[in-house]
């Protein structure tokens, strides 16, 4: 048989209406009915700390505790720990007997590293807070330099954290939508 034409390259371009789909005021309103339902209640907490975190982690702490230069291999160390903990995140995922039994471990490994994270962050925070207070400016750290080594690991974890809490939101909603079909 002779081969089938390929769709235009333009379709994806195309707005829902012109691709035969649904129009933008009723995907608008599909997605706002998505947040009253009792899974979007429950969802809620989970993807709203995948955007929330980062801004302390980064910016608040990480300028607070390391001069420019240590910031830079801070973060180098942050997106490595992404990776990292992504990979981690998936093989736990996928390589468990069950989905419950990858969920639930997943979980547990984030509870843990950014329990973790967050404890270490707070045992320099405090003191710094107290020593410099009311500015809260505290001497920033340079590389090598006498305690930098706890806010470093904490950076660390909060790279691992992050991107397994990541990739279990994303491993989540392929979890309920496997059919790929909508809600």
């Amino acid at each position: 048989s002779p081969p089938q034409p390929s769709p235009p390259l333009l379709l994806p371009l195309l707005p829902p209406a012109a691709r035969g789909g649904s129009t933008w005021e009723g995907e608008a309103k599909a997605t706002l009915r998505l947040f009253g339902t009792r899974r979007m209640a429950v969802l809620s907490p989970l993807f709203w700390y995948t955007g929330f975190n980062q801004p302390y982690q980064l910016n608040t702490f990480g300028d607070r505790f390391f001069d420019s230069r240590a910031l830079g291999l801070e973060l180098a160390s942050f997106y490595l720990a992404e990776v990292l903990g992504a990979a981690l995140a998936g093989w736990t995922l996928d390589t468990a007997s069950t989905p419950r039994a990858g969920a639930l471990r997943q979980l547990a490994a984030f509870g843990l590293a950014t329990s973790a994270a967050y404890a270490l962050a707070l045992s320099v925070e405090v003191p710094a807070a107290r020593a410099h207070w009311p500015t809260c400016s505290t001497p920033r750290l340079q590389l090598g330099e006498e305690g930098v080594a706890v806010p470093s690991l904490a950076f660390f974890l909060w790279g691992l954290s992050d991107s397994q809490v990541q990739a279990y939101a994303y491993w989540l909603l392929r979890q309920l939508h496997s059919g790929g079909g909508e809600p």
